[in-house]
């Protein structure tokens, strides 16, 4: 879906733009959609080449101190020669493939790095997040846009009946982008909507004043509908990070925003350098006298495009070098007379995206951990705005390609395979590493996520090795004897471990899910609702009593309670116990067991055993007989045993 609406917008970029002139083609509409969409869904950044250098200069030292620059490039060359000739491997693991172009922007000493992720990896991982799903919406508003802008150049008149369909479709694309993943919907509506209004300069001949109006009132109407149609979820949600502060962190490097864009930033900018060229020749010397007049504000332009320059690069802000620049030639080109509307779009996406890295390297959304998820969602929004861009300045370019110098083609023609040469370097090198990194190398290939629990047998949790086999055939039997949408109540462990397997794997509703992803989607109400959630399992899970395990199955409305090897690695026994200082029971800390936990466990000290015996201040590992109470319950006839495996057991609640 991605792929195919990145075709559609760079192809329509560059469909009916120009006539042939002279002996030059018309530019190919295919070879913008197909590269657009290369470049958005398959290409990754020049990370994987950065990393064969910085590869080839580690094994290529020879015991010398890295070097930069010419010593580095030496250092690389020879490190290759060692590399090709079999007699070093690169110093990287498996994981590092895919996992280090995603993180190519150098943190701070201290700092969470900033995420620099882009489709295919985001694909690959196959991490069903927000950010993944919004991708085909946000191309789908662009293709909407230009659909938009085309119909209004085109001068075609519609019906109310049309006008008023488009704009609902319109509202029904851009509206999605908020629930589904709000870091992008201000960016996409803000060119949704000044597509709609520069529509009214483009518009059906009569009155500019109607024609604005009109334009204006469509805008507001489309607002409208994008809000709208997703009322209800309007209604209900409440906004956790609403402001922004000033970030005061670490900037990013001039080569590592290079590695993020710059395969795009020179097909870009090699296209804007020779449009600037076709103005300057199509412009008789005798219009220039015109800008006389326009010398005193020409000079106070330069001065204030010098000063911000200079005040960026003084806060240590390198891509600015970059930026406004770029941004600066952008805003030129738009003043161009005659250019066509597909260069003009592409001239906007460019510049929208230039303006949204220059935003992450002053301010962060609060709340944000350092400015990790700032860069991120925009950088994601980046990577669409050049690539669709990239795409149809390729094809713009290569079209013109036969009237430039012949040193001059021939450069861009090298630089250019060789960059998209280093951009394909990522699919080729990623995909076949996060294939190979299994968690276990028995497991079947198969598009079905749970059958490689039926070949792990060294997985561990707190020491404890679980038969996720058994955990399989459990959830099996749930996938296909539960219906309705029952409560599921199962060990919540801290997260990045085996919890919450079971609701995962059936979409049964479950005490509480990933508890930190349920604390961000509450920010407005805070943490302590999903804290306590977490405090009640452990409560259920550790208390020997069948009462107080039955009040919380009732306050929860509880079907079903999940007892495997996990529920008996984290509640079995409870670690690191202490004595009390009077000496009348241990005390054990259960702050491991649930995120933010105040309270404590009291068992018998002469139950518990040492944690090391060769060192009696290491603590001690006590028995909860927590779980002991299910049996009895069983018997007492408030549960009974729905399924058991092995020494999984899944308890049903009797009515």
């Amino acid at each position: 879906m991605l792929a195919l609406g990145g075709y559609t917008v760079a192809a329509n970029l560059v469909s009916g733009d120009g006539a042939i002139i002279n002996w030059r083609p018309r530019p190919s509409a295919r070879l913008a959609g197909v590269l657009a969409a290369a470049m958005l869904v398959v290409f990754g950044n020049l990370g994987t080449a950065r990393m064969f250098y910085d590869g080839f200069k580690q094994i290529g030292r020879a015991g010398e101190p890295e070097g930069e620059l010419l010593v580095g490039a030496v250092q690389a060359v020879r490190g290759m020669g060692r590399y090709l000739t079999f007699q070093d491997t690169l110093p990287y693991g498996l994981d590092q493939w895919y996992w280090n172009p995603s993180r190519a922007i150098t943190p701070g000493e201290g700092e969470a790095g900033p995420i620099t992720e882009f489709p295919f990896f985001t694909f690959i991982y196959a991490d069903l997040h927000a950010h993944m799903i919004s991708r085909p919406l946000t191309v789908l508003s662009l293709a909407w846009s230009l659909s938009w802008l085309r119909i209004a150049i085109r001068k075609e008149k519609r019906s109310r009946r049309d006008w008023l369909l488009a704009l609902f479709i319109g509202g029904l694309a851009l509206g999605a982008l908020r629930p589904t993943n709000t870091w992008d919907f201000p960016v996409y509506w803000a060119l949704g909507l000044g597509a709609v209004i520069y529509s009214g300069f483009l518009g059906e001949s009569g009155s500019r004043t109607r024609n604005l109006l009109f334009a204006g009132a469509s805008a507001a109407l489309l607002l409208f509908l994008a809000q709208f149609t997703y009322y209800p979820y309007h209604y209900w949600y409440g906004q956790g990070y609403q402001s922004v502060s000033l970030w005061e962190g670490s900037r990013t490097s001039l080569i590592d925003y290079l590695t993020v864009h710059g395969h795009f930033l020179f097909i870009i900018t090699a296209w804007m350098l020779w449009e600037v060229r076709e103005w300057m020749a199509a412009t008789p010397l005798s219009h220039l006298a015109h800008l006389r007049s326009q010398l005193g504000a020409i000079a106070f332009s330069l001065l204030i495009f010098i000063a911000l320059l200079g005040w960026l690069l003084g806060r240590g802000i390198q891509a600015a070098v970059v930026i406004l620049p770029l941004g600066v030639l952008c805003l030129l080109l738009l003043l161009r007379p005659g250019l066509q509307l597909g260069k003009r779009v592409a001239l906007v996406l460019t510049g929208s995206a230039l303006v949204l890295t220059l935003i992450v390297e002053l301010v962060v959304l609060t709340g944000d951990i350092d400015r990790m998820n700032t860069v991120f969602k925009f950088y994601m929004q980046v990577w669409e705005l050049l690539a669709i861009s990239a795409g149809a300045a390729f094809a713009w370019t290569f079209a013109d390609l036969l009237a430039w110098n012949r040193g001059w083609r021939w450069l861009w023609t090298a630089a250019a395979v060789f960059l998209l040469f280093c951009a394909a370097l990522y699919p080729i090198t990623a995909a076949p590493a996060r294939i190979r990194d299994r968690f276990s190398n028995l497991a079947p290939h198969t598009l079905n996520g749970m059958t490689f629990m039926r070949s792990i047998d060294n997985y561990y949790e707190l020491g404890q090795k679980l038969e996720l086999n058994e955990d399989y055939e459990a959830i099996r039997w749930m996938q296909e004897n539960v219906s309705g949408t029952p409560v599921i109540i199962e060990a919540n462990v801290p997260e990045y471990r085996f919890g919450s397997r079971f609701t995962i794997y059936t979409g049964l509703p479950g005490v509480l899910g990933w508890r930190w992803h349920q604390v961000q989607q509450r920010v407005p109400i805070g943490d302590q609702p999903v804290n306590q959630r977490s405090f009640d399992i452990l409560a259920f899970y550790l208390t020997q009593s069948g009462a107080d395990a039955m009040e919380i199955i009732d306050r929860y409305d509880i079907s079903y309670v999940v007892v495997g090897d996990l529920e008996q690695a984290y509640y079995a026994y409870v670690e690191p116990c202490r004595p009390e200082d009077d000496g009348s029971g241990v005390y054990c800390d259960l702050r491991g067991y649930a995120f933010g936990m105040p309270g404590s466990y009291e068992v018998d000290p002469g139950e518990c055993t040492a944690l090391d015996p060769d060192n009696e201040s290491g603590g001690l590992r006590c028995p909860t007989y927590g779980l002991d109470k299910f049996p009895r319950m069983v018997q007492n006839g408030q549960l009974r045993v729905a399924f058991q495996t092995g020494s999984t057991v899944i308890y049903q609640v009797v009515e």
